[in-house]
């Protein structure tokens, strides 16, 4: 149910750091279930590296080592936070200590801020906010649609629900879980349509009056939460340890889902509302769904479970033949499950293997151009949003034809002579707001506006330093080099 799941399969193909940090998690959660605290602490204590999931997870480590009564690991646990900061602080400014300086900057704690200072993430999003409901629809294509309906049985199986208890309890669960399930549901059918009639609301970066029905209605939802977790923090005193285990296999991808769905819904921490973001516990669904599956079948009998469950977890190979991206409009898979955003109604891009997109096009031929021009004499720095023309011109980010950050407010106004820049759309969207460059910034900046090229509606738009490589000046060129002039 694992390697089955839609979204985990695509993940193991790309560069993002979901897989390695969930392979750290559960390879945490192993430790602790078989008691191997310290190996717990120390794989906890660098999740943070991974993702920003894992000051979380450190929270949660924390009460773990503070139940079991191992005191002294709470000291091990933020140890290689701790040397993060530490070693970031003396990578970045090696001429702040040692030399002259001496050793006087470390001890003096200088470099303590530096974690801080240096987080890519803003606190308000620059990607917006979007339904609270979100997360909770993407789940099919998290854990496998055919596999869905077993996660909610295994969901089921793992709480308090399942188990006979004390009536008052129990009613006060249920009282607790539909205010939550409907008021996030009757908050996010607000949100929605607010934004399909304001869709400039998605990007605002303060409240707006229009929104705070919505916001009211989310904050409702979240009150029975930690009534929810009291509640099944009671039930786990005096149970076996398989159910206490059982329990946490339930609570830590829920409450990963509650955290993600918070963050997109108040647009905080560059939370871009991916599907990505729930493979972080991709493990801990595969076990309930398998929970689930083991339990349906050991109850109705039936034979042969693991050639039905192969064929369940198969089953989103069907709609590989016929996937490709929409907004609503084109065909698109039944397999395939949609999520609003903004007032839009996507699905998501499950075509395997991979085929080559608009913008890989574009920075093929773009590569093919630069290499056999002479603009690549007299501009031999590159500085592009698209990571697709680094790709292409086999160009590493510590090349020295590359300004390392180069677009980033911070950085805008350097214009280091003989530099081409290749900016796109996405260069306002990052969850830093320090890298949101827009082509208004670029312009004021000083930058010339050269031209722009398209490929099947995808364009890039290509600026020059005010100054070629020898210091000469950048003439305001207009003809085009075999692609489209944009007379703006």
């Amino acid at each position: 149910f694992l390697v089955a799941q839609p979204m985990f399969f695509l993940q193991s193909f790309s560069e993002m750091p979901e897989l390695p940090f969930e392979t750290r998690i559960i390879l945490a959660f192993w430790a602790y279930q078989t008691r191997h605290f310290l190996l717990m602490a120390l794989l906890i204590g660098i999740s943070p590296m991974g993702r920003p999931e894992g000051f979380a997870f450190l929270g949660l480590a924390a009460i773990a080592l503070a139940v079991h009564r191992r005191w002294w690991l709470l000291l091990v646990l933020p140890i290689p936070l701790v040397l993060w900061d530490l070693v970031g602080w003396m990578v970045y400014n090696p001429t702040q200590w040692g030399g002259d300086h001496g050793m006087g900057p470390l001890f003096r704690g200088e470099w303590i801020p530096w974690l801080k200072s240096a987080w890519p993430y803003a606190a308000a999003s620059m990607y917006g906010h979007g339904p609270g409901i979100t997360f909770f629809v993407m789940l099919p294509i998290i854990v496998a649609p055919m596999v869905f309906p077993f996660l909610w049985v295994g969901l089921w199986k793992s709480s308090p629900l399942s188990t006979p208890g004390s009536g008052g309890q129990r009613a006060l669960w249920w009282v607790c879980l539909i205010a939550f399930l409907g008021f996030l549901s009757w908050s996010s059918w607000v949100d929605y349509h607010l934004l399909v009639d304001h869709p400039e609301l998605k990007t605002a970066m303060t409240p707006d009056p229009r929104s705070l029905t919505a916001d009211r209605l989310f904050n409702m939802a979240m009150v029975p939460v930690p009534v929810l977790m009291g509640l099944s923090l009671i039930w786990l005193v005096g149970k076996e340890r398989r159910q206490q285990v059982q329990l946490l296999i339930a609570a830590i991808p829920v409450l990963v889902l509650i955290g993600h769905t918070v963050l997109w819904f108040k647009g905080l921490q560059g939370s871009f509302g991916m599907a990505r973001y729930l493979i972080v516990v991709a493990p801990f669904w595969a076990l309930l769904s398998a929970a689930g599956f083991e339990w349906v079948f050991t109850t109705v009998r039936w034979n042969h479970p693991l050639p039905f469950a192969g064929l369940l977890a198969l089953a989103p190979l069907a709609s590989n033949a016929y996937m490709r991206m929409t907004d609503g409009k084109d065909q698109v898979p039944v397999l395939c499950a949609p999520y609003p955003i903004a007032g839009k109604i996507y699905y998501t891009d499950m075509q395997a293997p991979f085929p080559i997109y608009a913008n890989d096009l574009l920075a093929i031929n773009f590569a093919k151009w630069y290499r056999n021009d002479p603009m690549s004499v007299k501009y031999p720095r590159i500085a592009a949003v698209p990571p697709q023309i680094y790709f292409s011109l086999n160009i590493r980010q510590k090349n020295d034809k590359l300004i390392k950050d180069f677009l980033a407010k911070s950085t805008l106004k350097l214009k280091t002579p003989g530099t081409l820049v290749a900016w796109d759309s996405s260069g306002t969207s990052n969850s830093d707001a320090n890298m949101c460059v827009s082509d208004v910034e670029l312009r004021e900046a000083g930058w010339v506006y050269w031209k722009y090229l398209d490929e099947s509606g995808y364009v890039v738009e290509l600026f020059l330093s005010p100054k070629d490589v020898n210091g000469n000046d950048t003439p305001c060129r207009k003809e085009a080099f075999g692609l489209v002039y944009d007379p703006r």
